[in-house]
């Protein structure tokens, strides 16, 4: 190695080490790990969104009852953060 990439990586460990003192200082009683949060992060529901009645109020001219109770028949399930982002990823 050279020594501008020697001093670059010397700062790059010593910036993570202040990171690491400056969450240390914070004297956290119970602390996540990093699997802990991820679990807790996928266990948390997206925020639900408006129904599809009350959109297809706005849409549908003359509030066609029919198709509005066809759809809320087949309501979309509630998905977390993570499986939304993975279906996102996988298309």
């Amino acid at each position: 190695m050279d020594f501008c990439a020697e001093t670059q990586v010397l700062l790059t460990h010593t910036n993570e080490l202040k990171e690491v003192h400056l969450i240390d200082k914070l004297n956290l009683e119970n602390p996540l790990t990093a699997d802990e949060f991820i679990q807790w992060d996928e266990s948390e529901l997206i925020t639900e969104m408006i129904s599809s009645e009350e959109i297809l109020k706005v849409v549908l001219p003359n509030n066609h009852e029919q198709e509005v109770e066809e759809l809320n028949s087949n309501p979309l399930p509630s998905i977390t953060h993570s499986e939304a982002i993975e279906h996102y990823d996988n298309r």
